[in-house]
């Protein structure tokens, strides 16, 4: 059975991080350490206490290609991002198809 990954309560989620530094300083050293790895694609999982920090990190492109947008729809696992006041929301193709398929994952859903 595939399953289904729906993120709710966005908005209070963003607020949370946005507010939260030790959240915000947590994030940016695992990320640190993920964009050192050695391998072109990897990720890794951080449980905390109050938290989950999924990152990832993609092969390196040149500086001057701009990002190829995907706007996101309804059905979209990030759709949460969609808002009254921000209805059109576009991220970079690369990095949401990679998280898209860590979703995907067996070894990457609740159990």
């Amino acid at each position: 059975m595939e399953a289904s990954w729906k993120f709710s309560g966005g908005v209070a989620k963003a607020n949370l991080i946005l507010s939260s530094t030790r959240i915000l300083h947590r994030a940016w050293e695992f990320i640190s350490q993920i964009q050192q790895s050695p391998r072109s694609i990897s990720f890794a999982i951080r449980e905390l206490p109050r938290f989950t920090i999924l990152a990832f990190n993609s092969p390196s492109r040149r500086q001057d290609v701009l990002p190829n947008l995907e706007s996101l729809v309804d059905s979209h696992p990030l759709s949460f991002l969609i808002t009254k006041d921000n209805p059109s929301v576009a991220l970079d193709s690369f990095p949401l198809s990679t998280f898209c398929t860590l979703l995907k994952r067996p070894d990457l859903t609740d159990k």
